[in-house]
């Protein structure tokens, strides 16, 4: 039992070594090719070109291989926004818009765009009378003498109607206030007729001053702001020519710092030096491959023996 253990113990530590063979080999074949990501932009055109050649901190050259330009979506962003609306000539009973619909400009992204705030406050300035106010009154005749308005009578006049002294309940019939309107002037507006229940009526036009505000309405919101897209640029280099033959230490991808300075310009690679690069990285992958295989061998040639070493003990 003790020989068998030895020969699985065996069996595995040349498993594991193989493995990490296969690794190591792996990892040298990756390094052979590494990215770098531009800064991001507004503009692809903003995007300088790249560098040609960069080296690490060992020396190591790199050349540019590939480099294309990618797309950095930006979408989510929301903001606490407000604006303003003056309406001018507001009176009391007017009624202010509780939602406005506003264009708005975002500076992020360059657009503009429409969205709906609510009301947040309103604010009156700049009061003042306002001419042009004027309505109508349907007078139905009472008697001989006298028309009606509801509780207001005035006396029969063909030339102009005396309402002066009844200008306070004109304005409550049709819903303002007394304090808000100054009445100036009252004429009869056509002759008498009759209406649909053969009633004697006579219209009379009443003209005034009401008292106006200009009103500051100020509305906000928080509001989902628009998508739009910034640009960066996505670099592949690949090790030198030289450099791929040598035996170097290893060196982290990601712990590759870039030169500030490029290097010059090197030509494109010759149908030679593709075909050397095949040809290696060809046998990089086979030698894997089959000392991935020759371990699996091995194992099981010495689980045999291990197996036949413990018929032999029993």
């Amino acid at each position: 039992m003790r020989r068998k253990a030895e020969v699985l113990h065996a069996g595995i530590i040349c498993l594991l070594a193989v493995l990490l063979c296969r690794e190591d080999a792996g990892q040298a074949w990756a390094q052979e090719n590494i990215q770098r990501y531009s800064e991001v932009f507004d503009d692809p055109g903003e995007i300088p070109e790249p560098e040609k050649l960069i080296h690490d901190e060992a020396g190591r050259e790199y050349r540019l291989k590939e480099q294309e330009i990618a797309a950095v979506p930006v979408s989510g962003r929301t903001e606490k926004l407000s604006g303003q609306t003056v309406y001018e000539g507001v009176s009391r009973g007017d009624t202010i818009p509780d939602t406005a619909a506003m264009t708005v400009r975002d500076e992020e992204s360059g657009t503009e765009f429409e969205t709906e705030l609510s009301l947040e406050r309103v604010e009156y300035t700049d009061e003042r009378w306002q001419t042009g106010f004027s309505f109508t009154a349907t007078f139905h005749e009472y008697g001989a003498d006298y028309y009606i308005l509801g509780e207001t009578r005035i006396p029969h006049r063909e030339d102009r109607p005396e309402l002066s002294e009844v200008g306070e309940q004109l304005l409550r019939e049709i819903g303002m206030e007394p304090e808000d309107c100054l009445l100036d002037d009252f004429i009869w507006q056509g002759e008498p007729y009759r209406d649909g229940e053969e009633n004697m009526c006579r219209d009379a036009l009443i003209s005034g001053r009401k008292k106006v505000w200009d009103c500051t309405a100020v509305y906000g919101g928080v509001v989902k702001m628009p998508d739009y897209k910034r640009y960066r640029m996505i670099m592949t280099y690949e090790v030198g020519e030289e450099e791929s033959e040598e035996n170097g230490e290893s060196v982290e991808v990601a712990d590759v710092p870039i030169s500030a300075e490029e290097n010059g310009e090197t030509s494109e690679p010759t149908l030679w030096d593709r075909l050397k690069q095949m040809i290696r990285r060809g046998i990089q992958v086979s030698v894997g491959i089959f000392c991935i295989a020759a371990a699996v061998l091995v194992l099981r040639f010495l689980l045999k023996m291990a197996k036949s070493a413990g018929k032999e003990e029993l």
